[in-house]
């Protein structure tokens, strides 16, 4: 049983460092009135999505980023396990530490998965600022949100083939509000979930201030300029994070490759290690140790948004 709470904390330890989530407790009291603007503005402004919402969007988008299905990536994590799990009772001959190693396994498809991405996430970030900046051009226009995503749309499918076209989150926002939900703010807001980029963010937040003064149109520019210079030190950083993620694959061969190395070379080290308790416990720090940094690295490495 604790084997399986130590696996289940190293899987949610490494998604908070890969989502940035903040679960220090907020200091600044707020007063009646403060809880009544903030709830009038919930009533004119649809409210943000949720963390857990946008981590189920993030990651289901990074999937089809990868154009890996859904099916074939729980198979992956399976596959992970079990070869883990293996792999593990081939070097440390102990069943209850191959088990805990095929379990720090499991997440690295989801690893496999974000790097494969990485080059999607590029490509998207380039399609992103094009489509923000063609309906900001339209909207400066028309002075119509709902003219200007159609404008865009209409643009993009121009001499497509109709074979072809795919469903995308703009053609979700148009269905929505015109069919679903007249409330352009609120669909807004789902079109926001679906995008993890945080100009995106600033430019949807943008839109649906403009929904309520027309005048603040003209912010939007600047938000579209600030995600351009981002674009610029994203390429510049790409060489630091390939020497980073060269050196964490060296320090983890040299820390995992210890073990074998042991068993080949000095058998009674090898048996403290892997037969008494306190080298079990070692043994699983240091895959929990990897599994974590592994996550971390992830986070401080991901693209710039």
């Amino acid at each position: 049983m604790p084997i399986y709470i130590v696996v289940f904390f190293l899987i949610f330890l490494g998604l908070v460092l890969i989502l940035g989530i903040d679960f220090s407790p907020q200091s600044k009291t707020i007063s009646p009135s403060e809880v009544l603007r903030g709830a009038k503005r919930d009533l004119i402004i649809a409210k943000a999505p949720g963390r857990i919402e946008r981590a189920w969007q993030y990651w289901l988008h990074l999937i089809s980023l990868a154009q890996v299905p859904v099916p074939l990536f729980i198979i992956l994590c399976l596959l992970s396990l079990t070869l883990g799990t293996v792999l593990g009772n081939l070097v440390m001959g102990d069943l209850s530490l191959a088990f805990f190693v095929g379990s720090c396994a499991t997440p690295l498809p989801l690893i496999y998965i974000f790097l494969l991405s990485r080059k999607y996430i590029k490509r998207e970030a380039e399609q992103l600022e094009g489509m923000m900046s063609s309906v900001t051009q339209a909207y400066l226009a028309s002075n119509s949100i709902i003219a200007a995503f159609e404008s865009y749309n209409n643009m993009r499918n121009k001499g497509l083939d109709p074979r072809l076209r795919r469903i995308t989150p703009v053609d979700e926002f148009l269905i929505d509000v015109h069919a679903i939900n007249p409330s352009v703010a609120e669909g807004l807001r789902k079109l926001q979930a679906k995008e993890n980029n945080r100009y995106f963010d600033d430019w949807i937040d943008m839109l649906i201030r403009c929904t309520r003064n027309n005048e603040l149109r003209f912010g939007l520019q600047p938000i579209i300029k600030a995600f351009n210079d981002s674009k610029i030190m994203q390429m510049e950083a790409e060489t630091v994070t390939a020497m980073v993620w060269r050196e964490y694959a060296f320090v983890v061969i040299m820390l995992l490759g210890i073990i074998p190395v042991l068993r080949l070379s000095n058998e009674a080290w090898y048996n403290i290690l892997t037969k008494t308790a306190v080298g079990r416990v070692l043994v699983c720090v240091l895959i929990a140790a990897t599994l974590g940094t592994s996550f971390y690295v992830l986070r401080v490495t991901r693209p710039l948004d």
